[in-house]
């Protein structure tokens, strides 16, 4: 099973997108160095990233369609990740339990 849901307005795409443009990513195995499969890159700046995670956890909560089949308690920041030729994230299985900033 599997949809796409549009979440994020053109005025959102472009200004993630201009983010993106300015700022300054570094390899991803920052966040979990251990991996074997992650080869991407990652937002790195925590300034940039505050922005950026705010614009898309918005867009994901004002989304009647995401929280309808998502039903989360809480969203973790989402991470603006880049892959240049080459990258990729193979297949993983995400932490059941991910501990957010605010000790949730």
């Amino acid at each position: 099973m599997f949809r796409l849901i549009p979440v994020l307005s053109a005025e959102q795409i472009s200004e993630l997108r201009a983010i993106a443009a300015a700022a300054t990513f570094v390899d991803g195995r920052i966040s979990n160095p251990h991996s074997t499969v992650k080869n991407n890159l990652q937002l790195h700046d925590p300034a940039t990233h505050e922005r950026s995670a705010t614009i898309l956890r918005a867009a994901l909560l004002a989304s009647d369609e995401f929280r309808n089949i998502a039903f989360p308690k809480a969203i973790a920041p989402p991470m603006l990740t880049r892959y240049t030729p080459g990258m990729a994230y193979g297949a993983h299985a995400d932490a059941a339990l991910m501990y957010l900033p605010n000790g949730v």
